[in-house]
C-alpha cells in the first residue's frame, strides 16, 4: 500500500500498522491465525518476540479503531469494519 491509510476515521501512516490492518481486512471474512499475521506482516525479518510485537501492534490499532473493531477470539483475530463510500 501507498501513503497513509486511515480506517473509522483513524490514520496509520507507521509501516508495521498498514501491514497488520491490510492483512486483517484483506482476510475481513475470516478469522486470522496470528502466526499467518506474523508472516504477513514481516516475512524473512521476523522480530526476536514475535508474539509480543504483535500484540502491541494489535493494541494500538484497536485503541485506534476501538476494540469491536478487531476482535480477539481467543485463537484469532477478526477485523469488522463498516465501508463507505466517498467520491
Amino acid at each position: 500500500m501507498l501513503g497513509d491509510l486511515s480506517a473509522n476515521g483513524a490514520s496509520f501512516s507507521g509501516r508495521i500498522e498498514r501491514r497488520l490492518l491490510s492483512c486483517l481486512v484483506v482476510h475481513r471474512f475470516h478469522l486470522v491465525d496470528p502466526d499467518f499475521v506474523i508472516d504477513a506482516v514481516w516475512g524473512e525479518a521476523t522480530p526476536k518476540s514475535p508474539g509480543a510485537a504483535i500484540e502491541s501492534h494489535m493494541s494500538r490499532l484497536r485503541k485506534a479503531l476501538g476494540r469491536e473493531t478487531i476482535r480477539w477470539t481467543g485463537w484469532a483475530y477478526a477485523v469488522e469494519l463498516t465501508w463507505n463510500e466517498s467520491v
